[in-house]
Formats: C-alpha cells, structure tokens, sequence
C-alpha cells in the first residue's frame, strides 16, 4: 500500500460517522427536494445505511453524480478521489456497519409479516402519489407594484443567499433594508403559524431553497403523517386478520390460543394477555392436535394434516419445486407450498399467509388504496379505496377458500372419509 496513513485517515473518518450523520444528509436533501425529512420508510432506512449508501456509491457513474452524494460530500462524508483513501474509507464503513447494527436494522424493519405489509403498501402508495411525503411553499399575500395582491412564499433570512444574504455589519448599505425585509418577513411567518415568535419552527415545516427567489424560503407538509399512516390501516387488516391476529377470545380456524386455557386450549382464559401476546409481540397459536382441528376442519384429512405439519416445522433449504414445497431461506424464514391445508400459501417466520384468505385481501386493499391515493383527496379516497378493496378481495378470497374445501372434503369422503373417523361419524 502507497500510503497506509490515507488508508488509516479514511477508515478512522468513516468508522467514526454515526447514524445521525446519514440521517442529517439525508434531511438535508429531502428538504432541497420538496419532500418530507423522513419520508416513507424503507427509503429512509436504505438512504441511512452506509454499506448500501457506499454501494451506490461506487458503481454510480462519475459523471453523473446525484445531488444525495453531493450533499454528503459537502458534509465531509464523500468518498476520497485518494485509492489509499478510498480503500480505509470502504474498510471503515463495513466496520461501522457491524458496530452499529445498521444493516440488521433493515431486517429489524422487514422482521414480520405486518411490517412487510406495510412497507410495500407504503412503498407503493408513494409511487402512487409522491406528493404523500412531499412539502409545499408557505405563501402570504403579499402587496406589489400597483397595489396587486399576490401570494408569495416566505423567506427564511437566516439561511438565505444572493441579493438578501446578511450585510457585514450595521454600516454595509445594505443593512437597513435587511433588517426590514428580514423583520417583515418574520412577523409573515409568525402570523401564517410557521414559526414561534422566537423563531422556532413549528410541526410539520421545513426549509427548502428556492432558486426563484435566491433564498431559502419555509414550506410545509401536503399531508400529515399519521393521516398518510392512515393509509395502511386496510392492508394492515388484512395481513393481521390473515394470520390470526384479530381473534381476542384465543385461536382461530384450528389453532390453539396463545395463552390456551386448559378446558379448550382454542380459547384463552386471559384475554388481556391474549391480546397483548398478538399486538405487541405478533405471536400466534399453534396448530391444535388433529382430533381438535378436524373440529374445525372436516375437509382436513389426517394424512394432509401431518404432511402440513411436516412442511411448517421442516427448517432443511428446500428449492426443488416439483413436490410443490420449498424453503428459500435457512432457518424455515421464507417457505411456500401449493397445497397446503389452507391451500396455496407463503410462510414468513413462522406465519401462515394463504392466497385465498390473506394475500387476495392484501392485494385488493392495495389496489383499492393506490386508486384511491391518485385522486384530489388521496387520504379519505385512498382510505375508502383501501377499505372497498379489502372488502372485495376479502369476499373474493372467501369464495374461492370455501371452493377449494368442498373440493378437499368431497376427495377425503372417496378416498375414506379420515376426517369423519375423528368426528365421530
């Protein structure tokens, strides 16, 4: 190596950022783009981590630098032109990763089926309406020329630049007149609610430069984030309701409560426990003993019953598709199967989510929202676009859930009628 001390320069300087530095740039550019500082999340958590922000990096084209790169070089966050450099700034990044844990917080993200689901709606209601997550100019009206009232945004003169930059001190020219624009434009944004008296911003405004006015000017939020969270409610219900998270009063559908009584161990004695087991933790019941199950579940015979049962705690990789089971991920994480007992279905971590009753709900929600979000109103439209799709899909998923068991049931009764033995029948 030419220069070990560049190397040791550029992996100190890149070990030492922290996540807050990711998080500041990133800010900082939300904010020259119009968009809300933190936007949806996976973009968020993708633009703060610095292994793939580094990756980005290094096969971007050099000539055609994004403004998000040139932000963090004017941070002091770029990457050196120096190879030696280059090199301990690559090193320094992959060693801040793993002592931050800022790639495990991408899973940490994506580490339940709830947690996917609303991340792609969000991800999709964005590309939907980007104006979601974007931030519009603060204007006033503003007397002009001729006495014509027109609305004008609001400078920001503490971080302006060009013609109303800060004079160097009381006997430039120009002092005068900034303090009276600097003063009228304050009194501007106390009386629009932008700011505090003191100048303290206020909830939901930003910052942006405007190159029209050559100076930074205040805007604020189309849309309220709780009220874009909003937006995810139907999906949520769908994907919550898919895996068992809705039933208080312990399992449903042939599963066992999470905290089972011992009388019926499909029903909870403890329904605060209940509750607070499936809400805050995510947890589900297990599949009940097959004598219970049929209960349930007529159409279910023994035989398909163990074989699902094989497939939903089998943890061996599987990528052979021809036996309609497979096992993407070590650890039984990410498995599907064809022919399950609730039919086609993904497996997540442990939660079953079947095409009929889950997926086809989800996806109707999604597209209800995405249609929604594109109109004048996108929140109430994209709700009630969400909510008319998780009706539709959920109907639709139900239909042809009760199909494929009378098709089940009535192959069981040819074939001997196994659930029968255990009904009593």
């Amino acid at each position: 190596m030419q220069d070990p001390q560049g190397f040791i320069q550029g992996f100190k300087d890149r070990y030492g950022e922290g996540k807050e530095d990711y998080r500041l740039a990133r800010y900082t550019y939300n904010a020259e783009q119009g968009k809300d500082a933190e936007g949806a999340r996976l973009y968020q958590t993708l633009a703060t981590n610095p292994t793939f922000v580094l990756l980005k990096d290094l096969f971007r084209s050099k000539d055609d630098p994004a403004l998000y790169e040139r932000k963090r070089a004017e941070m002091g966050m770029g990457l050196s032109k120096d190879t030696p450099t280059r090199t301990g700034q690559i090193f320094g990044t992959l060693a801040n990763d793993l002592t931050q844990d800022t790639s495990r917080g991408l899973w940490w993200l994506l580490n339940a089926p709830q947690a996917v689901g609303n991340v792609v709606n969000e991800v999709a209601l964005n590309a939907a309406n980007p104006d979601l997550f974007r931030h519009e100019a603060v204007k006033t009206d503003v007397t002009k020329n001729g006495g014509k009232v027109e609305q004008d945004p609001i400078r920001a003169h503490e971080y302006s630049k060009g013609v109303l930059r800060k004079p160097q001190g009381k006997k430039d020219p120009r002092y005068t007149t900034w303090i009276q624009e600097m003063n009228k434009d304050h009194d501007r944004a106390v009386a629009a609610g932008v700011i505090s008296p003191e100048g303290q911003l206020k909830k939901g405004i930003q910052k942006q430069y405007s190159e029209a006015m050559k100076s930074m000017i205040y805007t604020k939020r189309k849309f309220n984030p709780g009220d874009v969270a909003a937006l995810g409610i139907p999906t949520g219900v769908a994907i919550n309701a898919g895996i068992g998270l809705l039933n208080p009063l312990g399992g449903s559908g042939g599963y066992e409560a999470v905290l089972p009584s011992e009388e019926d161990p499909t029903k909870t004695q403890n329904v605060i426990g209940e509750v607070a087991a499936k809400y805050i933790l995510g947890r589900t019941g297990n599949l009940a003993p097959y004598e219970e199950f049929v209960k349930h579940r007529p159409d279910v015979s023994v035989g398909d019953y163990n074989r699902y049962k094989a497939f939903k705690y089998d943890k061996e990789l599987d990528y052979d598709i021809t036996d309609g089971d497979v096992n993407l991920v070590p650890g039984g994480v990410l498995k599907a199967t064809t022919d399950g007992i609730h039919g086609p279905e993904i497996q997540f971590l442990g939660r079953s989510l079947p095409a009929t009753t889950t997926l086809t709900p989800f996806l109707g929600a999604l597209a209800g929202g995405i249609a929604g979000v594109r109109t004048k109103r996108p929140i109430a439209r994209g709700l009630q676009g969400g909510m008319a799709g998780l009706a539709t899909g959920g109907a639709i998923g139900l239909i042809a859930e009760e199909a494929r068991r009378r098709a089940s049931s009535n192959q069981n009764q040819m074939q001997g009628g196994n659930a029968e033995q255990y009904l009593g029948n």
